[in-house]
Protein backbone atom coordinates (compact mmCIF):
# COMPACT_ATOMS: atom_id res chain seq x y z
CA UNK A 1 0.00 0.00 0.00
CA UNK A 2 1.53 3.31 -1.17
CA UNK A 3 2.16 6.13 1.35
CA UNK A 4 -0.41 9.09 1.15
CA UNK A 5 1.15 12.33 1.76
CA UNK A 6 0.47 12.88 4.41
CA UNK A 7 2.01 9.85 6.46
CA UNK A 8 5.23 10.89 4.28
CA UNK A 9 5.16 14.37 5.77
CA UNK A 10 5.07 13.27 9.17
CA UNK A 11 7.80 10.34 8.79
CA UNK A 12 10.35 13.31 7.29
CA UNK A 13 9.71 15.28 10.01
CA UNK A 14 10.01 12.67 12.83
CA UNK A 15 13.13 12.43 11.03
CA UNK A 16 14.05 15.86 11.03
CA UNK A 17 13.31 15.79 14.64
CA UNK A 18 15.66 12.96 15.65
CA UNK A 19 18.62 14.57 13.58
CA UNK A 20 18.30 17.67 15.30
CA UNK A 21 17.95 16.33 18.70
CA UNK A 22 21.32 13.81 18.14
CA UNK A 23 22.95 16.86 16.48
CA UNK A 24 22.48 18.87 20.10
CA UNK A 25 23.51 16.32 22.07
CA UNK A 26 26.53 15.57 20.20
CA UNK A 27 27.13 19.41 20.47
CA UNK A 28 26.55 19.58 23.73
CA UNK A 29 29.20 16.37 24.68
CA UNK A 30 31.57 17.81 22.36
CA UNK A 31 31.81 21.48 24.51
CA UNK A 32 32.08 19.72 27.47
CA UNK A 33 34.92 17.33 26.16
CA UNK A 34 36.78 19.89 24.60
CA UNK A 35 36.92 22.49 27.39
CA UNK A 36 38.08 19.71 30.14
CA UNK A 37 40.44 18.29 27.95
CA UNK A 38 41.85 21.22 26.89
CA UNK A 39 42.27 22.20 30.27
CA UNK A 40 43.93 19.38 31.63
CA UNK A 41 46.67 18.88 28.96
CA UNK A 42 47.59 22.61 28.98
CA UNK A 43 47.50 22.40 33.13
CA UNK A 44 49.69 19.32 32.73
CA UNK A 45 51.81 20.58 30.19
CA UNK A 46 52.52 23.89 31.96
CA UNK A 47 53.44 21.63 35.47
CA UNK A 48 55.95 19.76 33.32
CA UNK A 49 57.21 23.23 32.08
CA UNK A 50 57.56 24.45 35.42
CA UNK A 51 59.26 21.41 37.42
CA UNK A 52 62.10 21.06 34.50
CA UNK A 53 62.55 24.69 34.48
CA UNK A 54 62.85 24.40 39.35
CA UNK A 55 64.98 21.19 38.56
CA UNK A 56 67.77 23.15 36.32
CA UNK A 57 67.29 26.40 38.64
CA UNK A 58 67.72 24.19 41.92
CA UNK A 59 70.59 21.87 40.71
CA UNK A 60 72.28 25.22 39.75
CA UNK A 61 72.23 26.03 43.23
CA UNK A 62 73.20 22.78 44.62
CA UNK A 63 75.63 23.89 47.36
CA UNK A 64 72.80 25.36 49.40
CA UNK A 65 70.86 21.90 49.03
CA UNK A 66 73.44 19.95 49.88
CA UNK A 67 75.05 16.07 47.89
CA UNK A 68 71.80 14.62 47.96
CA UNK A 69 69.75 17.20 45.33
CA UNK A 70 72.82 16.74 43.20
CA UNK A 71 72.78 12.66 43.35
CA UNK A 72 68.74 12.56 41.83
CA UNK A 73 69.79 15.47 39.21
CA UNK A 74 73.24 14.95 37.60
CA UNK A 75 74.88 17.83 35.92
CA UNK A 76 75.40 16.34 32.35
CA UNK A 77 71.75 14.78 31.95
CA UNK A 78 70.34 18.53 32.77
CA UNK A 79 70.71 20.71 29.70
CA UNK A 80 69.31 17.12 27.89
CA UNK A 81 66.80 16.65 29.72
CA UNK A 82 64.75 19.88 29.74
CA UNK A 83 65.07 20.18 25.81
CA UNK A 84 63.73 16.38 25.61
CA UNK A 85 61.01 17.24 28.08
CA UNK A 86 60.16 20.60 26.68
CA UNK A 87 60.01 18.58 22.90
CA UNK A 88 58.02 16.17 24.43
CA UNK A 89 55.31 18.39 26.96
CA UNK A 90 55.14 19.94 22.62
CA UNK A 91 54.35 16.78 21.12
CA UNK A 92 51.74 15.89 24.06
CA UNK A 93 49.79 19.06 23.35
CA UNK A 94 50.08 18.81 19.46
CA UNK A 95 48.44 15.30 20.21
CA UNK A 96 45.73 16.05 22.18
CA UNK A 97 45.67 19.20 20.04
CA UNK A 98 45.09 16.80 16.89
CA UNK A 99 42.52 14.83 19.31
CA UNK A 100 40.31 18.26 19.25
CA UNK A 101 40.57 18.71 15.64
CA UNK A 102 39.39 15.56 15.29
CA UNK A 103 36.59 15.70 17.41
CA UNK A 104 35.23 19.09 16.59
CA UNK A 105 35.79 18.57 12.65
CA UNK A 106 34.50 14.96 11.97
CA UNK A 107 30.60 15.76 11.90
CA UNK A 108 31.75 18.57 9.01
CA UNK A 109 33.80 16.74 6.97
CA UNK A 110 32.34 13.01 7.20
CA UNK A 111 28.58 12.63 5.74
CA UNK A 112 28.15 9.33 7.42
CA UNK A 113 27.21 9.72 11.13
CA UNK A 114 28.87 6.08 11.83
CA UNK A 115 32.08 7.56 10.32
CA UNK A 116 31.97 11.18 12.67
CA UNK A 117 31.34 9.01 15.74
CA UNK A 118 34.55 6.84 15.12
CA UNK A 119 36.70 9.95 13.90
CA UNK A 120 35.81 11.74 17.16
CA UNK A 121 36.20 8.31 19.42
CA UNK A 122 39.83 8.45 17.43
CA UNK A 123 40.24 11.81 19.22
CA UNK A 124 39.21 11.16 22.60
CA UNK A 125 41.77 8.26 22.19
CA UNK A 126 44.48 10.63 21.53
CA UNK A 127 43.69 12.91 24.10
CA UNK A 128 43.67 10.80 26.38
CA UNK A 129 46.97 8.60 25.37
CA UNK A 130 48.65 11.72 25.74
CA UNK A 131 47.38 12.84 29.34
CA UNK A 132 48.12 8.54 29.93
CA UNK A 133 52.15 9.20 28.44
CA UNK A 134 52.22 13.01 30.10
CA UNK A 135 51.58 10.69 33.62
CA UNK A 136 54.04 7.66 32.50
CA UNK A 137 56.88 10.47 32.57
CA UNK A 138 56.01 12.35 35.61
CA UNK A 139 55.85 8.84 37.20
CA UNK A 140 59.10 7.65 35.68
CA UNK A 141 60.77 11.22 36.31
CA UNK A 142 60.07 10.72 40.30
CA UNK A 143 60.83 7.21 40.46
CA UNK A 144 63.58 6.56 38.14
CA UNK A 145 66.65 6.53 38.18
CA UNK A 146 68.78 9.17 36.08
CA UNK A 147 72.33 7.78 36.26
CA UNK A 148 71.22 4.51 33.98
CA UNK A 149 69.28 6.55 31.63
CA UNK A 150 70.90 6.40 27.98
CA UNK A 151 68.09 8.15 26.25
CA UNK A 152 69.64 11.33 25.93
Amino acid sequence: MADTGVDANKRKSRVETYKQRFQLIRERLFYQTQSSSLIIILVIGIAIVIQSGLIFVLSESTPLLGRNFQLIVPDRLLNNQVVAETFLVAIIVGVGTLGLWLIKRAPVYVDDADRAAFTQTMGIILIISGIVILYLVMVFKMFGNFDNLNIF
